[in-house]
C-alpha cells in the first residue's frame, strides 16, 4: 500500500509540473559571403526570405578583412575577395564584425563565428550596414 501511495504522490507531482515546450535547436549555420554580398539590394526594399531567415542566427562565415582596419580594433569590415580591401565598400557588399577581442589588419581569408544581425541599421539617415556579427575568428 506505501508502494501503491508513494506511486499516486509521483504522479500527481508530475501531472502538477508545468509544461515546458520544447525550444527548437538552431544549428550553426556555414554561410558563403558571396551570397550575402552579391544581392540586389537597393535602400528600403525587402531583403529575400534566405537572408532574412539568417537574422539572429550563429553563423560561420569566411572573408577578406578590409585594409583599413585599425590597429587594436574590435570592429572590422569583412568583404567577399581580397582586391576589395580598400575604399569604401556598398552596405550589401561587407559584414561589419563586432569581434570579441581586439586584432589589427590580418591579410588572407579568416573564418568568423558568431551571431548575425540581418537588416538596414541607419546612422545619420544613411545606411551603414546591412549585415553585422558579434563574435570571434579562429
Amino acid at each position: 500500500m506505501n508502494h501503491l501511495r508513494r506511486i499516486a504522490c509521483l504522479v500527481s507531482a508530475a501531472l502538477s509540473l508545468p509544461v515546458l515546450a520544447a525550444s527548437p535547436v538552431r544549428e550553426t549555420v556555414e554561410v558563403d559571403i558571396q551570397k550575402l554580398t552579391s544581392i540586389d539590394w537597393q535602400q528600403g526594399k525587402e531583403l529575400p526570405r534566405e537572408i532574412r531567415d539568417l537574422d539572429g542566427r550563429e553563423i560561420v562565415i569566411s572573408g577578406y578583412m578590409q585594409s583599413s582596419a585599425v590597429k587594436d580594433t574590435t570592429t572590422i569590415l569583412i568583404v567577399s575577395e581580397s582586391c576589395q580591401c580598400q575604399g569604401t565598400p556598398l552596405p550589401h557588399h561587407f559584414i561589419r564584425i563586432k569581434l570579441d577581442k581586439e586584432t589589427s589588419y590580418k591579410p588572407g581569408q579568416l573564418t568568423f563565428i558568431g551571431k548575425l544581425s540581418v537588416g538596414e541599421e541607419l546612422e545619420d539617415g544613411f545606411v551603414s550596414s546591412i549585415y553585422r556579427l558579434e563574435g570571434r575568428y579562429f
